[in-house]
């Protein structure tokens, strides 16, 4: 059975937000992810995250393609 992608991506940006907050009480810097506008990257599901990763020193940006 192949792993869904949208589960895989969801899953990357948990382990980056885990991450972010090591080096956040480690040495106070934050970490910067910038995305695509890939579905699931702006998926209400991800957004719903942002608040809390952003406590957490993991900020989410979207890139705009033209």
């Amino acid at each position: 059975m192949n792993p869904n992608p949208e589960d895989a991506v969801k899953s990357q940006i948990k382990c980056e937000a885990i991450l972010a907050e090591q080096e956040l009480k480690a040495n106070g810097r934050i970490r910067v992810i910038v995305q695509d506008n890939g579905s699931i990257h702006k998926s209400l599901e991800v957004r719903e995250y942002w608040t809390k990763w952003e406590s957490l020193g993991l900020y989410i940006f979207s890139k705009q393609c033209i």
